[in-house]
């Protein structure tokens, strides 16, 4: 450690080394600065997870990090995504212990275990019952890969139709992730109209318009979606854009505000729901408090 500073791949190497011959004195040399704070423990877990694709060692940190903080909701939750991704039917008890934990110790701000616990619900209603509806595909799907797969489109503006097919199927993804396969459906027709995305929260079904174009969404979009919800009673409409919306959409959004309920999510809000920095269902909710108390939604 010159100048003390950390190597942290000498701290990796000697983390794993002492793991492996499970020497205590070892582990505790490889984090003599930072040894009895757990986080330090789990973001070294998590770049291990990420940057080496080790699940092993890195649920063997993620352990001793909720040894050292055993009230830290974010540990709880990051061991829970570790075991729901390696996917066996041993892992279950661990996986519903850990949530458990992190619900009990998570506040109001922290809800990153839910849709974790809708994984579950959704795997164990898919075991138990036979369907040959949608198939969950077998990946390492989480809001870092979808996150990493959204900045590829951004990079991509040379191929504007390319991106424009594929931003619905990440979107329709982030969905299944948020709020759970059950709840969560692909395109539908109604009538002979197509939604790109349809999901359940909070008891409320929403229909969602999800594009990235390369002009912003007029009023046009708004008559498209006000169609489709008059054929599905009590339903909400979201419209998605990467490209932004002109006035007349939230003019029209005002106009029609007795007759139907519809939200926006402009580019910056999508862009910090694939950061991690807001939450999809916060964002619905803080919209739906806002429509419904305010004069402007």
């Amino acid at each position: 450690m010159p100048n003390g500073e950390l190597d942290w791949k000498e701290v990796i190497a000697t983390a794993r080394k002492a793991f492996r011959e499970e020497n205590s004195d070892l582990l505790q040399s490889a984090f003599a600065p930072g040894i009895t704070d757990g986080h330090v423990w789990n973001s070294l877990a998590t770049l291990v997870r990420d940057v080496e694709s080790d699940d092993s060692f890195s649920l063997a940190l993620y352990g001793e990090a909720a040894r050292l903080s055993p009230h830290s909701a974010v540990i709880h939750t990051n061991i829970s995504r570790v075991l729901l991704e390696r996917d066996s039917l041993e892992d279950v008890p661990k996986i519903k212990r850990h949530i458990e934990l992190a619900i009990k110790y998570s506040d109001f701000s922290f809800r990153w275990w839910m849709p974790l616990r809708n994984q579950l619900a959704a795997r164990h209603t898919e075991r138990s019952t036979p369907t040959t509806g949608y198939k969950v595909k077998k990946d390492r799907e989480s809001i870092n890969c979808l996150y990493m797969e959204f900045m590829a489109l951004e990079r991509i503006d040379d191929q504007p139709h390319s991106r424009g097919r594929a931003f619905p199927d990440i979107f329709l993804r982030l969905l299944r992730l948020t709020f759970g396969i059950d709840r969560t459906a692909g395109s539908l027709k109604l009538a002979g109209m197509e939604s790109d995305a349809s999901f359940i929260h909070g008891g409320i079904g929403y229909r969602a318009e999800v594009s990235w174009d390369n002009r912003p969404n007029d009023r046009s979009e708004i008559d498209k979606l006000k169609n489709r919800l008059e054929r599905t009673a009590g339903t909400r409409g979201v419209l998605v854009s990467m490209s932004g919306f002109t006035k007349t959409v939230s003019d029209e959004i005002n106009r029609l505000r007795e007759k139907c309920v519809i939200f926006t999510l402009d580019p910056d809000e999508i862009r910090e729901v694939f950061q991690g920095k807001s939450r999809l269902e916060s964002l619905l909710e803080e919209k739906t408090n806002q429509h419904f108390l305010t004069s402007f939604p």
